[in-house]
């Protein structure tokens, strides 16, 4: 069974996230990565530059997960306070076996230098905790967040050829107190497609929305004469996508008459 992998990492390695998310399609498991879902300058702005509630839904997605996965790069694992953060809140949440992953690991994995084996990175938290600046820690366990402390996370069905509305999308799961996980966008097609894995993604899906009790789908158009199996339907106008929402967002004057022709279905 296919696990849901939460990806931890120093946010300076952000660039290297499309690696820790081939890395873990590659193990066979499906990663949740906080950047991608929660977007680093869409969160941040949201909540007005306050790290704190930012983190707090970097552990909303981490507690829907079956397992921890830390990508560092050093050697003696000293992890800076945002990842400390969430080893804390595992910790304390869940409490079963970490990854520590070094980067270097990957990156060799990747170049055909290292045989995929994740044994010798599994750590038990009393093991990792040894390991932590002791001072963080002390000043972070004041502040950990309890499960109902934490905004509920909300699975989006966003087909992936509207991938390109997903930052209107988490917006609007934002601004109704959502913290949003987007299918299309924690396990992308392209994804699938560059890791050789041809399973589809649909089955991917299923597995995360098993772990996650709020949902919607994100469509188009809401034509109601069809049947949906889903809790809500969130259109892209209920979204604010400019193409759905303003009359003259085309350059064209054709495009707009087509836009607003449809528009009027929603």
């Amino acid at each position: 069974m296919k696990k849901l992998i939460y990806t931890s990492y120093d946010g300076d390695n952000i660039h290297l996230i499309e690696l820790f998310i081939s890395f873990v399609l590659n193990t066979g498991n499906i990663p949740v990565n906080p950047t991608n879902n929660l977007g680093y300058y869409l969160s941040t702005t949201y909540y007005e530059n306050n790290k704190f509630e930012c983190v707090k839904d970097c552990v909303s997605l981490e507690l829907i997960c079956d397992e921890l996965w830390i990508f560092s790069d050093n050697e003696n694992h000293q992890l800076p306070e945002g990842v400390i953060f969430e080893f804390l809140e595992w910790k304390a949440n869940k409490g079963s076996n970490v990854k520590i992953i070094p980067i270097d690991i990957v990156k060799k994995f990747f170049s055909g230098e290292w045989v995929l084996s994740l044994n010798e990175f599994d750590y038990s938290c009393d093991e990792v905790y040894k390991l932590l600046n002791r001072e963080k820690c002390k000043e972070l366990e004041q502040t950990i967040f309890l499960t109902n402390q934490l905004r509920s996370v909300l699975l989006l069905d966003l087909d992936d050829k509207y991938f390109k509305y997903a930052d209107w999308v988490k917006q609007k799961a934002f601004e109704e107190g959502y913290v949003p996980l987007i299918t299309c966008v924690t396990v992308p097609v392209y994804k699938l497609i560059e890791c050789q894995i041809f399973e589809p993604a649909d089955k991917y899906y299923s597995i995360i929305r098993n772990k996650v009790k709020y949902f919607r789908q994100v469509v188009e158009y809401d034509e109601r004469e069809c049947t949906h199996r889903y809790e809500s339907v969130w259109t892209l106008q209920y979204c604010s996508v400019p193409k759905y929402v303003s009359k003259n967002w085309a350059m064209t004057e054709i495009e707009n008459n087509e836009n607003n022709e449809n528009n009027k279905k929603s």
